[in-house]
């Protein structure tokens, strides 16, 4: 079987996921790692069997196929590029850029190449999520009017976890999945948002971005959404993010909290809700949505088709959290483009 040989750029939390998720591939090889930091990629590198590169142009001198770009979000935009410049397939995290005009760029170096590029809106492939896709495709709940979507992160994410969280904001790193995943369901492109946030606590803390941001956005089809992001909820939550998404239509509605996830322990240390629908372990596996979207990944530039998350949609989600962070900085409505 042919395997598409794949480097990983970023060996911090996610691109650790990724590699081992490639690793496990059978039609995938873990062929390289590229972190900034030098003995991060050697150690994981290390334990796939891949070369450790110290710079980025030697990771792409390695005979790849395609790419993951797993750094933090504020900075996709160079490693995309160098790749598409070199050739190379890509798979980026959420979400594809912080700019518009980064976003720009990398959708025409996409056009001009004939490249796949995927954004890992990996939420998308969340059994309850993808069934309530197929609910609003039956059009057994009419005619979506609007959606509610919430992702709030306990503290120590943005205090502890995330080093460069100064740099992004909730909206950039959690709402951007929803806007993606509200824009799927409604079929729609948005015209227009509005924002309003806080910064308080976290700066407080020395740590200089919003604690939380509330957005009404309106869609070209007469559909609204509100997304809600934060990232100030107590250490003491049960679990690390509490996520929930409401889809109303005019005959029926949706609700997916996915807090919970049907499991819930209690021990001596407290009471926990542990989250296994992105990965979990199985057979010594990782499975779950985030693998599920490698693999759809790998099967697309393999197969010679179109990812199913595009670098069009990745534009669009950049051009609507890129209007909301604009309306939380001169307030008022502001145009989606």
């Amino acid at each position: 079987m042919e395997k598409l040989r794949i480097g990983v750029i970023g060996a911090g939390i996610m691109g650790r996921l990724h590699a081992r998720i490639v690793h496990e591939h059978a039609a995938a090889e873990l062929v390289g790692v590229y972190d900034t930091n030098g003995q991060r990629a050697a150690e994981l590198a290390a334990q796939y069997g891949a070369s450790a590169c110290a710079e980025l142009g030697q990771l792409l001198q390695l005979g790849l196929d395609a790419v993951i770009v797993a750094v933090p979000d504020f900075l996709h935009y160079e490693p995309v590029m160098a790749a598409l410049s070199a050739g190379k397939h890509v798979l980026v995290e959420k979400p594809l850029a912080t700019e518009v005009s980064e976003a720009e760029a990398i959708a025409a170096k996409v056009r001009e190449t004939g490249l796949k590029l995927m954004v890992n809106y990996s939420n998308r492939w969340i059994p309850a999520y993808l069934q309530a896709k197929r609910e609003v495709e039956s059009g057994r709940l009419g005619r979506i009017l609007w959606a509610y979507a919430r992702k709030n992160d306990t503290i120590n994410v943005a205090t502890e976890m995330l080093a460069w969280s100064a740099k992004s904001s909730p909206a950039w790193f959690l709402s951007s999945h929803d806007v993606d995943y509200v824009r799927w369901c409604f079929g729609a492109e948005a015209v227009e948002a509005y924002a309003t946030g806080q910064k308080m606590a976290l700066a407080q803390l020395g740590v200089e971005t919003y604690d939380g941001i509330q957005a009404i956005v309106k869609f070209a089809n007469g559909a609204a959404a509100i997304f809600e992001s934060g990232w100030i909820y107590p250490n003491t939550f049960p679990t690390t993010v509490d996520s929930f998404i409401e889809l109303v239509g005019s005959e029926g509605a949706i609700h997916i909290d996915r807090t919970r996830e049907s499991l819930a322990v209690t021990t001596a240390a407290g009471h926990l809700y542990p989250k296994t629908s992105i990965t979990v372990e199985v057979a010594g596996r990782l499975q779950g949505a985030l693998p599920t979207s490698v693999g759809l990944f790998i099967e697309a530039v393999l197969e010679g088709k179109e990812p199913p998350v595009t670098v069009w949609d990745g534009l669009a989600v950049t051009r609507i959290l890129a209007a909301i962070h604009r309306s939380l900085e001169l307030g008022g409505a502001i145009p989606v483009q």
